[in-house]
């Protein structure tokens, strides 16, 4: 033992603040939850904190022992158990394919143990709820009528699902406009959602400053009901003549060519995309086959936009109200998705019934993050800036303007 360690002692396991943890239960075992982080997509192994570990890492430091012992009891006590969680005739019951947020998760170096303060429910209706975890942002809608509060529009971007290249899977693009909702582990539903990518394009070289845009599945009439098409990049490719006529849609076009690009949807026959005119068609021509040569780099980020049902309007998660986070950025965090209400009506779209933010706080001028800075973080992250070095003198300013932002395809019916 070293000289200065026996003078101040061993101080016990070290652990490493974790915040909040998401974690799609898989299983509980002698209590203990077993399941998968989301964020991660890591196997985890958790627990609740016991008194003394409570007493250390959720009471405060300068308070008096007693009164730090008093507080975690009473903690404790308030707090439901894995055993509660585990129990199908208990309120907080969360079934297996259910998940379950910990807050001020800690993890232990040694077991890789993760312990949470509390147990907050996610999804505990698996067969009608769907958690997603990305960068979330909340915009303001017009009121819906007299005497009727503000609604809001929430949309999430998932980085973690961003594929990339000039022959990417084309079942995952497919999966992102598909009007369906896919989860952490790809697995689709078929409730109806107003989902979208946001394309992010450059020049091989990495010389130019990127290209980034998005675009949302156009709605269909069903059934007498608006909804999101399910085949939305087919549909968007068979059914549509596009043109250059002014930004936005110069900008549609440039989209559905990259996209039909590194789908590889047309083969190698870019004339199958409908133009109205010979300017067009040049730009056509120009995405599509700079993409399928490498000329130009595509990265493809999966979006989804939610209404948020009316008890988020007033109060959400953390310490704060959903207001908090209006025209603010993109903040980390976790949403669940409902498909049904709970009299077992299907929704038109899919529903955000829980959103939980990462950041507590948020300063009222503070934009944290912009759409464009992270979709070219994902293209960065997914090695675009290391592959493919030669120049191959394609100018993108030659065929791009400048995308608006928050540019849709199709604004579609009120969600």
């Amino acid at each position: 033992m070293s000289v200065l360690k026996s003078v101040i002692g061993n101080s016990g396991p070290k652990t490493d603040r974790r915040g909040r943890v998401t974690i799609q239960v898989e299983s509980y075992e002698d209590g203990f939850i077993h399941g998968t982080d989301l964020l991660t997509g890591e196997l985890v192994k958790a627990r609740l904190s016991d008194e003394g570990e409570t007493k250390s890492f959720y009471t405060r430091s300068d308070e008096p022992d007693e009164e730090r012992s008093k507080r975690a009891k009473a903690i404790l006590k308030k707090r439901p158990t894995v055993s509660d969680l585990a129990n199908p005739a208990e309120k907080s019951f969360v079934p297996p394919g259910g998940v379950i947020e910990l807050s001020d998760a800690r993890q232990y170096r040694n077991s890789g143990i993760i312990i949470g303060r509390w147990p907050e429910t996610v999804v505990n209706d698996p067969a009608q709820e769907l958690p997603l975890v990305g960068m979330i942002e909340v915009q303001r809608r017009q009121k819906k009528g007299e005497g009727k509060g503000v609604a809001h529009e929430v949309t999430i971007t998932i980085p973690s699902l961003a594929v990339t290249g000039s022959d990417v899977d084309e079942m995952a693009v497919y999966n992102m406009l598909s009007g369906r909702l896919t989860n952490i582990h790809g697995t689709l539903t078929d409730n109806g959602a107003y989902t979208g990518v946001a394309i992010h394009l450059t020049d091989a070289s990495g010389s130019d400053e990127p290209y980034v845009s998005q675009m949302f599945v156009p709605f269909i009439e069903e059934d007498g009901h608006s909804k999101p098409s399910q085949d939305g990049l087919s549909f968007m490719l068979e059914d549509r003549t596009y043109s250059c006529e002014d930004v936005r849609a110069k900008n549609r076009l440039i989209n559905i060519s990259a996209l039909a690009a590194c789908t590889k949807t047309l083969g190698n026959d870019p004339s199958l995309i409908k133009v109205a005119d010979e300017e067009s068609a040049k730009i056509r021509d120009t995405i599509f086959n700079g993409v399928q040569s490498g000329a130009i780099r595509v990265t493809v980020v999966p979006m989804i936009k939610f209404n948020a049902m009316e008890h988020l309007n007033e109060d959400c998660s953390y310490d704060g109200k959903l207001a908090n986070f209006v025209d603010k950025g993109y903040f980390a965090g976790t949403i669940c998705a409902r498909f049904k209400s709970k009299k077992g009506e299907e929704f038109s779209s899919a529903a955000a019934k829980f959103i939980r933010f990462s950041q507590p706080t948020v300063a009222a001028d503070h934009k944290v993050n912009r759409l464009k800075d992270i979709v070219v973080s994902a293209a960065a992250s997914l090695g675009l800036a290391k592959e493919n070095e030669a120049d191959h003198g394609i100018d993108l300013d030659d065929h791009i303007m400048e995308p608006e932002e928050d540019l849709a395809y199709s604004s579609g019916p009120s969600l």
